[in-house]
């Protein structure tokens, strides 16, 4: 008994010595957090400003996983940029993160990556009532395009082979919604969820735009700096799998997307 005993104290001393263990490791890897600048576009329903403030998938996901990393980050510390400006700098620039930001082949050794988030449709939106004819990439050099400067919309059109005189380049998806309905466009490069979205908050019907062709499906992801500590990465990888065997990730989505 006295054995069972002495095996017993063993044991539950081990677990509380790994725990104290475990506080300051967390604590310190929280205070590192702290360090790194998040920033975000407007991307809704995954990141969008309303109100005031910082809300979507994308930001109540971040801000949970950063709670429970023990960070001090609030929304109020994300910096909402021009999608170009935070694209460059999370390429340039040590301890930041640029989010929602599509994983493609060409990107993936550009970042140290933390997802996914969700998926994210990358389509060509038309007017409607206009017929197109698109079978392959081929087809896309006949036409002209609409992209936000640098999004995954332009560098797949770009990877396609289509020219670069066929692309306007801009940084609102208004002027892009502007210049469809005008017709200086045949088509607008967006992730369609997102634009979707978008032409309903902007005031206009989406009845008159029809999405034309899917150019890829991949995923949105959280894309750090590439030579952010692995630890970090790898402390908010863990926390966001956690997080999605619990629910937490899937209650945060059907907030959003109905």
């Amino acid at each position: 008994m006295e054995k069972m005993r002495d095996k017993l104290f063993v044991v539950v001393s081990c677990c509380i010595l790994l725990v104290a263990a475990a506080g300051p490791v967390c604590a310190e890897k929280g205070r590192r957090l702290d360090g790194i600048t998040f920033m975000t576009e407007q991307y809704p329903p995954f990141n969008f400003e309303k109100n005031g403030e910082l809300q979507g998938i994308a930001v109540d996901l971040l801000i949970g996983m950063l709670q429970k990393a023990g960070s001090s980050i609030s929304r109020k510390d994300i910096q909402l940029l021009p999608w170009a400006r935070g694209y460059q700098d999370v390429l340039m620039q040590k301890n930041t993160c640029l989010f929602s930001t599509t994983r493609t082949q060409e990107r993936e050794k550009l970042f140290r990556w933390v997802g996914p988030i969700a998926r994210n449709k990358v389509a060509l939106l038309a007017r409607q009532g206009k017929k197109y004819h698109i079978s392959s990439a081929t087809d896309l050099k006949n036409y002209t395009f609409g992209v936000i400067k640098d999004d995954v919309g332009e560098q797949l059109l770009l990877g396609a082979g289509v020219p670069a005189t066929s692309i306007q380049r801009v940084n609102t998806s208004l002027q892009n919604i502007k210049k469809l309905l005008m017709g200086r466009i045949d088509f607008w490069s967006y992730g369609e969820i997102v634009a979707r979205w978008q032409i309903n908050e902007l005031g206009f019907d989406r009845n008159d735009f029809q999405t034309a062709h899917v150019l890829q499906t991949k995923d949105l992801y959280f894309a750090f700096h590439r030579q952010t500590d692995p630890g970090i990465v790898g402390l908010l990888q863990n926390i966001l799998e956690k997080m999605k065997k619990t629910g937490e990730h899937e209650k945060i989505v059907s907030a959003y997307v109905k």
